[in-house]
């Protein structure tokens, strides 16, 4: 059964992209999402190749300008880096709706509590009614599991729609110290863990109820383990999980849970100290820094384009 969530059109005959690289390894997956649509805008089903690790497939959604910037430091909206290209509105419109098509393939997206707190309206679902129906056609929810990390529970916008329309699945990606606060706005919320490790992650298998909250503890510090995070949403049934969240990207590139990346390119210029994708962490150093395989590219003008990349061993 379809969401009540708000859905918009897309103009997918002026969406169509033209390929400029597929790598073999493009086509060995599943296919994932397969309609009309999805035809007409990429000229061939969607695929993701499946692993035998107990954890989920973790990729990424980002769209960048020519100098790796995601956002404006006087309008910190990331949309605005596709928006504001003037001369490809329509790759900008394209860049969003790839973005739809990336959660109708998750099982959960992961998304920080500044996306909530800078995007006060939008909330994790799809919003192309034909993406929707066509991951509710594979068995899936109409809606991805949110999962949202947070340190200490202050930095959540209890008030977002996010968490009052009811049809949304929740699951707080955290530690101890922000359960309290968590209980005083979700007082009936499922609490799993805390878990110490991987290993310990032993809770019995559930389906996510979208009415309900859930919060994972993931170890025993004051900051969340990711790999416990990873395994106990393996043991939830998450398959692929879409990182939307640019630190959170960095993070899991650090940990080497990354396994693709999705960056679209907004012909555009930005420069300065404007916000980048690891900007808020560490650097990798000279010595030690992930490579990556480009597996597919594509473009909708000489304004804008798609590229899709493998993390390497």
């Amino acid at each position: 059964m379809s969401s009540n969530l708000p859905k918009m059109g897309f103009p997918y005959d002026e969406m169509k992209l033209t390929t400029l690289f597929s790598h073999p390894a493009y086509r060995d997956g599943d296919i994932v999402v397969d309609c009309e649509s999805v035809r007409k805008v990429l000229g061939e089903p969607f695929r993701f190749q499946g692993h035998e690790l107990l954890r989920p497939f973790i990729y990424n959604s980002v769209v960048t300008s020519i100098d790796g910037k995601i956002a404006f430091l006087d309008a910190p909206e990331g949309p605005l880096i596709a928006s504001k290209n003037h001369y490809d509105p329509t790759g900008a419109l394209t860049d969003w709706w790839l973005l739809n098509l990336l959660r109708s393939s998750a099982d959960a997206i992961l998304f920080g509590a500044n996306t909530l707190r800078s995007e006060p309206t939008a909330t994790g679902h799809i919003y192309d009614q034909t993406l929707e129906d066509a991951r509710i056609a594979k068995g899936l929810s109409p809606v991805p599991i949110n999962v949202i990390p947070t340190l200490d529970g202050t930095d959540i916008p209890f008030d977002h729609k996010e968490f009052a329309c009811g049809e949304i699945p929740v699951v707080f990606y955290t530690v101890l110290n922000a359960l309290d606060r968590l209980k005083e706005h979700f007082p009936d919320m499922v609490v799993l863990g805390p878990y110490g490790s991987p290993d310990e992650v032993t809770f019995d298998d559930f389906v996510v109820d979208p009415a309900q909250k859930y919060a994972m503890i993931c170890g025993h510090g004051h900051l969340p383990d990711p790999h416990i995070a990873m395994r106990m949403l393996h043991k939830m049934g998450i398959k692929r999980l879409l990182v939307e969240s640019p630190m959170m990207t960095h993070l899991f590139l650090e940990e080497r849970l990354m396994d693709e990346l999705f960056i679209n390119i907004s012909c555009l210029y930005v420069g300065g100290d404007a916000l980048s994708i690891g900007k808020r962490g560490n650097s990798f150093t000279s010595k030690v820094h992930p490579h990556t395989e480009l597996i597919h590219l594509s473009m909708h003008s000489p304004h804008f384009m798609y590229t899709r990349h493998r993390l390497m061993e």
